[in-house]
């Protein structure tokens, strides 16, 4: 047996399992529900992501710009005090420290006649002091200052 009741603006029937609203009104707030997780899944991986997109990038331009004053550095020092050695950069900048490898280039490496021990390969790494796996490498070629002399016959 039904009977049909309007309340309100709900329109309920009578079944025999008691008032029943017409419609889908849980199903649809079910649907809404598993419409805003997704949504709300998907928007926090998303955020997730660019917090590490903008870490890596502080990273790598810190250690861009420590690598270039810690070349300058290196372009600056003598010649013959070019070896290998490590350290942390300042109190600035505690999170970083930097490695550097010296080896003389010879003659034969380069393909330049009379280079003899006139240029050296250095390559720096800046690398992250928390976690040694993030590192920035720059490869340079310094020379031997040319000292001028008197032009003799």
């Amino acid at each position: 047996m039904l009977v049909s009741k309007s309340v309100g603006t709900t329109r309920l029937r009578w079944s025999t399992c008691g008032y029943v609203q017409q419609g889908l009104a849980l199903l649809e707030v079910l649907l809404a529900v598993a419409v805003l997780s997704l949504t709300m899944v998907t928007l926090l991986g998303s955020q997730s992501q660019s917090v590490a997109l903008i870490t890596q990038a502080q990273f790598e331009t810190t250690a861009a710009l420590l690598a270039q004053e810690k070349l300058t550095d290196l372009r600056l020092t003598d010649f013959d005090d070019l070896f290998n050695e490590s350290g942390e950069f300042g109190e600035e900048s505690t999170d970083f420290g930097w490695r550097t490898e010296v080896a003389a280039l010879t003659e034969d490496a380069v393909g330049i006649e009379g280079s003899g021990d006139m240029l050296k390969s250095i390559v720096l790494t800046v690398f992250s002091t928390s976690d040694q796996s993030q590192s920035v490498q720059v490869h340079a070629i310094v020379c031997r200052s040319v000292q001028g002399g008197d032009n003799e016959p």
